[in-house]
């Protein structure tokens, strides 16, 4: 590379163009695998210069290393740029794919490998095509994919790799650790992408201690890789399921920030966000993550959940029909229109969505939650029945099955037996170092519980314990409202109310007419105006729609 800066004829070898932008790849190569990301960086700009080869060869290494480093819109514009000479080019589509996966837009890799032709003849297209169709969760695809490039060639280790996640994707983490064992030998030479995989399976399995052993191996003898975005992000998620949300946080900032054009940690760093109850900083970081990576369904569906539970819900119906035309997972859509629809008081049509995401996905706790919350607000006793029949046989050992039955037998009437279920799930739910997030519900159902049962003291203290774990909770400062008021403290109630309506500008309509009719009994035209005015333009038909008008005369 020093040769190629100078003149040719003070060339002590003597060096044509192409071979220095070789030799700054593998030079990018190497300092990668030494674990200077940075230097990796500086080396791989002398790759790029427009002596490089324009050849299938060097530019398939050169957008492979652009996707390593995190750097997908230069891999893309490389990609196009070779496109543009040869659309036609098989290798070229399969590369496009590569880079439309890197930038989460599954629907847009599989569009470059179905312009790619016939792929059976190929280990690493059939590969690459598995791993989309596993992306979109068609997992049965994916396997027939994979299994049809390890017929192929049986020791390629990605197709291997990606079966295994195929594996986990199915809840057979067990089969993904028995998969991976030939790949990861100890540990000392696997690769990275399989050490995170197996660090998975093991997590996956229960077995989080293997799991913490597998990384801390890779941390001992090969420091160089610790710093690795895929280990640090099986390091958070290996936190998160031990309920370390703030070292799982922190590991995802570093899972970031060593792969700066990555959306993964910082999309599970979101979500992290929302389950540790900051609805409010989840949904800047998710908006931040729309405007970078707009066609990712996945991103779209996560920003329509933030955008759901903080208030907005004209802009989540905008985010999820948008995701519903891209590539996205079919229950979660379900499962968020589901929740949508319950915010807005849509109980029958919300019941619908979640009986379908239910379908699609049992195994998602967050579904049969809402689910039963769906029930109870249409006081379908049938249904929550049938839920909780469901639950007890899935989700044997869990605090869902304690949740369940508070919630069935709240849908039946009977709240004080409702609210001793739900207190048990409460310390179930606590000793298994469950989410802020998921702690807030179950006391906020516990304290609804006790309100209806009459008992507001009891209701109080749970609604107070809620908004402890999740001050997001609207719902709660609600009901606190509402207690207040019931008791004549009519300061503390618009005080509460007008919490709630902060959090939640739309899940939540009867709290703006109790504050346009608190500020109008003294006489502060302006508020109460403003708070009517948002009632009626929310809820036009709503249960104190004649009231507010008259009001507002």
């Amino acid at each position: 590379m020093a040769d190629g800066r100078l003149p040719a004829a003070e060339q002590a070898r003597g060096v044509a163009p192409g071979e220095v932008a070789w030799a700054a790849l593998a030079l990018a190569e190497v300092k990668l695998a030494r674990g200077d990301r940075a230097g990796a960086k500086g080396a791989l700009g002398a790759a790029q210069t427009a002596a490089a080869p324009t050849g299938g060869p060097f530019r398939g290494a050169l957008v492979a290393m652009l996707i390593e480093l995190g750097d997908i819109a230069a891999a893309r514009t490389q990609v196009e740029q070779a496109l543009a000479a040869r659309p036609e080019s098989k290798a070229l589509r399969v590369l496009q794919a590569e880079v439309a996966m890197a930038s989460g837009d599954p629907a847009g890799a599989l569009a470059a490998l179905e312009k790619a032709g016939d792929l059976t003849g190929s280990a690493e297209a059939l590969t690459l095509r598995g791993r989309v169709r596993l992306a979109e969760g068609a997992l049965d695809q994916a396997a027939a994919d994979l299994d049809a490039a390890l017929a192929l060639r049986s020791d390629f280790a990605a197709a291997v790799l990606a079966r295994a996640e195929v594996d986990l994707a199915r809840g057979e983490p067990r089969t993904a650790v028995k998969r991976l064992e030939p790949l990861y030998g100890d540990g000392a030479a696997a690769s990275i992408e399989v050490v995170a995989a197996m660090a998975a399976a093991r997590r996956m399995s229960g077995d989080r201690d293997g799991a913490r052993a597998v990384l801390d191996r890779i941390g001992e003898a090969r420091p160089q890789d610790a710093g690795d975005r895929r280990i640090l992000l099986e390091q958070a998620r290996l936190e998160r399921a031990a309920g370390a949300f703030g070292k799982a946080a922190e590991l995802y900032g570093k899972a970031a920030a060593a792969a700066p054009g990555a959306t993964e940690p910082r999309l599970e760093a979101a979500t992290l966000a929302l389950d540790r109850g900051d609805a409010a900083g989840a949904r800047a970081q998710l908006e931040a993550l729309v405007q970078e990576a707009g066609d990712s369904g996945a991103v779209l569906v996560e920003a329509a959940r933030a955008r759901t539970l903080t208030g907005e819900h004209k802009g989540a119906t905008e985010l999820l029909d948008r995701a519903a035309k891209l590539s996205s997972p079919s229950w979660k859509l379900a499962r968020e229109r589901g929740r949508l629809l319950l915010r807005q008081l849509d109980a029958p049509r919300a019941t619908v969505e979640l009986e379908r995401a239910r379908s699609l996905e049992p195994g998602d706790e967050e579904i049969h939650v809402l689910l039963l919350e769906a029930y109870w607000a249409a006081r379908n006793g049938r249904g929550a029945a049938r839920e909780l029949e469901a639950v007890t046989k899935g989700f044997r050992g869990s605090p869902l099955v304690a949740f369940a039955r508070g919630m069935e037998l709240l849908v039946r009437g009977k709240s004080r037996d409702a609210a001793a279920e739900l207190a048990r799930a409460h310390e179930q739910a606590a000793k298994a170092r469950a989410t802020p997030r998921a702690l807030g519900r179950i006391a906020f159902w516990a304290g609804r519980s006790h309100y209806l049962d009459g008992d507001l003291a009891r209701a109080s203290q749970w609604l107070g314990k809620a908004l402890g774990h999740d001050a997001s909770l609207a719902d709660a400062q609600y009901l606190l409202g509402q207690i207040a008021m019931e008791g004549g403290k009519a300061d503390a109630m618009v005080s509460r109310f007008e919490k709630a309506v902060a959090l939640d500008a739309s899940g939540i309509p009867d709290a703006w007419y109790f504050i346009g009719e608190y500020y109008a009994e003294r006489k502060k035209k302006d508020k109460a105006k403003a708070a009517l005015d948002t009632y009626l333009s929310k809820w036009p038909n709503g249960a104190f729609a004649v009231d507010a008008r008259q009001l507002v005369k």
